[in-house]
């Protein structure tokens, strides 16, 4: 049961109370965080920092309550303000907001930069068919490697085992340096 007629802590001991609180990765309140945050669709860091700014200056907190309760719920009350000034905002068709009501601002795409990045993305396309040759086991050697495996995991992916692993590298790598000129000549247009 909540007392509305409790005292309400000043302000120095409010301040006093929120150096003693725990905010490091795991605590209650970064895990409060972290969730109502996950709800609202905004960063944790960004709730627990309002909420902590909201109790140093426009909230008051009740003598019988304790910090990190009264900290969780302004962070619940934000997250659900968020919350619902999105659903009204989606209702109405307007844009979206962040937490202190300013509208988000979502870049249109830059046409030639897209452009930029699909010529880039075909021409080493073009390099990579150019080392495998259309060798089916050499091709995925190359894409286990872009996906960051290596070893037995990148053998597996290949299906092959690891001698056969060892030679497709050392083909890749004698391939590889008659088209390190056209992949310099990539990197400098970038």
């Amino acid at each position: 049961m909540a007392n509305d007629d409790a005292p309400f802590l000043t302000s120095d001991e409010l301040r006093k109370l929120l150096q003693t609180i725990n905010i490091k990765p795991g605590s209650r309140l970064v895990r409060s965080a972290n969730y109502h945050a996950h709800r609202a669709q905004i960063l944790p860091d960004d709730l627990l920092q309002t909420a902590l700014l909201a109790a140093m200056t426009s909230r008051k907190c009740r003598t019988d309550l304790g910090i990190e309760p009264f900290v969780i719920g302004i962070m619940r009350s934000k997250a659900s303000k968020v919350i619902n000034r999105r659903e009204r905002k989606m209702q109405l068709g307007l844009g979206l907001h962040s937490l202190d009501q300013s509208e988000f601002e979502i870049p249109a795409p830059d046409l030639e930069e897209i452009g930029e990045q699909q010529e880039r993305a075909m021409i080493c396309a073009e390099l990579l068919a150019a080392i495998s040759e259309g060798d089916a086991v050499m091709e995925k050697v190359i894409d286990g490697q872009g996906h960051g495996y290596r070893g037995q995991k990148l053998a597996e992916c290949a299906g092959i085992d690891q001698d056969e692993l060892a030679t497709v590298r050392r083909r890749i790598k004698r391939r590889a340096p008659a088209l390190r000129d056209q992949l310099a000549a990539l990197e400098r247009a970038a």
